[in-house]
């Protein structure tokens, strides 16, 4: 479980440095349609709260289902059922908000995400490549029934 979490800061370190990069790009960044600088429009805006929004939630997840595992083992009980499919589901949250953040980043920048130096390409190259699904499956096979449960 630990390497779960791990793994996890991953994407939502690509995702703050995919929106970090396409917030640096809109303050200058002015298309053929409009003479208006990107990060005025509130259509951009609206796509970074969101992003941000969602970004956010997912850190805060995982810290809090951390944070109470930890408390648990320091205390030196065992982790319940419960709290480790917690763990588990935000560390899949996590994965799937970066993956979505850095979609908006790479969509905001435009045409400039396509080209290879952008850090808007390399971290949708990094966020949405496809996964080996096995180990995933095997990862979640019991939050069904510990999330879903009467």
């Amino acid at each position: 479980m630990a390497t779960a979490v791990v793994i996890a800061a991953v994407p939502l370190g690509l995702a703050r440095a995919a929106l970090d990069a396409a917030r640096e790009l809109c303050s200058s960044k002015v298309t053929r349609l409009s003479p208006t600088v990107l990060n005025q429009r509130p259509v951009v805006q609206g796509a970074f709260g969101r992003a941000e929004g969602m970004l956010r939630a997912a850190r805060a997840f995982l810290f809090e289902a951390c944070e109470e595992a930890w408390r648990t083992v320091g205390s030196g009980a065992e982790l319940t059922l419960e709290q480790r499919a917690a763990v588990r589901l935000s560390c899949a949250q996590a994965g799937e908000a970066a993956k979505s953040a850095v979609q908006i980043a790479y969509d905001i920048g435009g045409g400039t995400s396509v080209y290879e130096r952008s850090p808007c390409s390399a971290a949708f190259a990094t966020c949405t490549q496809p996964r080996s699904t096995s180990r995933s499956k095997a990862a979640t096979s019991k939050l069904p029934a510990v999330c879903c449960s009467d």
